[in-house]
């Protein structure tokens, strides 16, 4: 669930790079078909998880 990068509240306004463009929990999971709850334990997984948990949940071995 690395496509949701945009912090709640950050600005919309600004325009965002070409290269990167912000996604946020809402429309990642839209995107990913996955339900908002689930993007929200998998960036958890990934900010505060040991890296062989988020190893696992990359790869699809473990679900978060």
């Amino acid at each position: 669930m690395r496509l949701a990068n945009k912090r709640q509240g950050e600005r919309t306004e600004l325009e965002p790079s070409a290269n990167w463009q912000k996604v946020s929990i809402p429309r990642a999971a839209e995107i990913l078909k996955v339900s908002e709850r689930s993007v929200v334990r998998s960036k958890t997984v990934i900010d505060h998880g040991a890296p062989d948990l988020i190893t696992a949940v990359d790869c699809g071995d473990l679900t978060p």
